[in-house]
């Protein structure tokens, strides 16, 4: 079942953070400045609980699916800029620093310059997949790529200010969050396939 859509994106980010530090506090992982956010989140996730039931009277009817068909096309339009936005940054240092961290590498500014091809993929992976279904697979069908077929501009460039970008905002600091209570890059992959319904692992190749 599939929640995200433009008015409910943000909804289901909350749930799953407050369920990171829950479990990280029964684990017993949690330092001490971190206990009151996580008693914050056990009573948000209270309180959410009975958002799901109206989503699942959706599915159990069917009519779930036939919005999403009707919806579509609102949702590109919503995420989706029908011009090229000017260059801002949009991913932090912090990102790009946790994603070495995990994976041992050294962060200084020349290795941040000639990161990995696969952050890219990760980046993918993590962050724009995570936006509502189709927004991915738009935003690469309209930015030109060059003869390499690499994209010639940054997908974010083409998000709409007013939804696409406060939503790609989130989804990173989301990201960021279950970075910092990782060990390594293995443990970060196990907690983001926990915590967004992933079935498989991507570790580093």
């Amino acid at each position: 079942m599939n929640g995200k859509n433009q008015q409910g994106y943000d909804a289901n980010i909350l749930p799953l953070v407050s369920d990171l530090y829950l479990q990280a506090r029964a684990s017993g992982d949690l330092l001490k400045s971190q206990y009151e956010t996580a008693l914050k989140c056990e009573i948000l996730v209270r309180s959410l609980a009975k958002i799901g039931i109206t989503a699942l009277v959706d599915e159990a009817t069917g009519y779930q699916y036939d919005r999403e068909k009707e919806e579509l096309q609102k949702i590109l339009k919503g995420y989706i800029s029908e011009e090229l936005l000017p260059w801002q940054q949009r991913f932090p240092h912090e990102y790009y620093k946790q994603i070495f961290r995990l994976n041992g590498w050294e962060y200084n500014v020349s290795n941040l310059k000639l990161k990995p091809s696969v952050v890219g993929r990760w980046t993918n992976t993590y962050i724009y997949k995570q936006l509502p279904k189709g927004v991915l697979d738009e935003l690469k069908r309209i930015t030109p790529k060059d003869k390499d077929g690499k994209h010639t501009e940054h997908l974010h460039r083409r998000l709409t200010e007013d939804t696409g970008h406060p939503n790609l905002n989130n989804q990173i600091v989301t990201v960021v969050t279950i970075m910092k209570l990782s060990k390594n890059w293995k443990d970060f992959i196990k907690k983001f396939n926990d915590l967004f319904g992933q079935t498989t692992f991507d570790f580093k190749q």
